[in-house]
Formats: C-alpha cells, sequence, structure tokens
C-alpha cells in the first residue's frame, strides 16, 4: 500500500496493489480532505463560546445580624365548580379565597410590610384550572410590586401537597 502523488491529475491517491502487481484498489483523498475541512470550518463557525456563569447560591447579612432569606411565597389556584367556572385562591397556608381582590391586598400588605419586591411569588395552578384565572394571580402579584412571579408545573405542585 502506497500513498503517492500523481502529476497527471494532481490529487493524492490511495492505492493498493496486488502481489501480481496490479492495481486493485484506487480511492481519492482529496474529496474526502476538503469535506473534512468544511465541517471543520462549519463547526469553529457555527459554535458559541459561553463562560460559565459563576454564581453561588448563598445567603448575605442583613445589617441586623440576620440571614436575609427569600421564602417563596406560594399561590395555590384550584377550580371550583362541577365546569370549572371560578377559582379558589389561597397564599401559603392561609384561608382560602374565590376573590382575587383578596390575594391582591393580601400580596400587597406583604411588600409593603417587608419592604422587599424581590421575594419569589411561585403560583400553583392545577391543570384543570382555566388559565384566566391564573393571569388574574399573576397581575395581582405584578401589580402588587413583586419582581419576582413564577409558575410552577403540576408534577411539581403534585409534590407539595
Amino acid at each position: 500500500m502506497a500513498l503517492k502523488k500523481t502529476n497527471s491529475d494532481r490529487r493524492f491517491v490511495f492505492q493498493a496493489r496486488h502481489r501480481s502487481g496490479r492495481k486493485a484498489l484506487s480511492v481519492t483523498l482529496t474529496p474526502m480532505i476538503d469535506v473534512t475541512f468544511q465541517l471543520l470550518l462549519y463547526f469553529l463557525l457555527t459554535t458559541t463560546f459561553i463562560a460559565p456563569e459563576k454564581q453561588l447560591m448563598g445567603t448575605v447579612p442583613s445589617p441586623s445580624g440576620r440571614p436575609s432569606i427569600l421564602l417563596p411565597i406560594h399561590v395555590v389556584v384550584e377550580p371550583v365548580g362541577a365546569s370549572n367556572e371560578s377559582a379558589q385562591y389561597q397564599i401559603d397556608d392561609g384561608a382560602p379565597t374565590q376573590d382575587v381582590g383578596e390575594v391582591y391586598a393580601a400580596l400587597a400588605g406583604r411588600v409593603q410590610h417587608s419592604g422587599d419586591t424581590e421575594i419569589p411569588v411561585v403560583i400553583h395552578a392545577n391543570r384543570d384550572v382555566r388559565w384566566a384565572f391564573v393571569i388574574e394571580v399573576f397581575n395581582a402579584a405584578s401589580s402588587s410590586g413583586f419582581t419576582e412571579v413564577v409558575f410552577e408545573s403540576a408534577s411539581q405542585t403534585a409534590g407539595m401537597q
């Protein structure tokens, strides 16, 4: 087996010879090398290099010496009625209510009491509840001043109960 450059077509050719001296196999390597370089160039140009985020979870002591831990506020939204025509809201372990105005008042009271709008509000919605009721809770949390309002999936909500 030998790799040799032929002068006639200026390509690298891989040739294998049998013991009898006749050519048995001839493979042109130039197109394969071209494709390899094109793939290399493609992957180099399409790859994005992102530095790791370098964030560590931790609590920073507050000026009073107590750690400031932002415990999330959980709002559970459950359907009410045979055809889910209304919803029942419950904040943390408080009393359930069917009035979204009470949810807004309770959340606004927490912002006023703590003065911290970065406390996460986690909305747990039952999968049978109408989307309009979930959006009402989201709007109540946003309107009361909270900046971190998130939804939690039904599978994660089931683990809470």
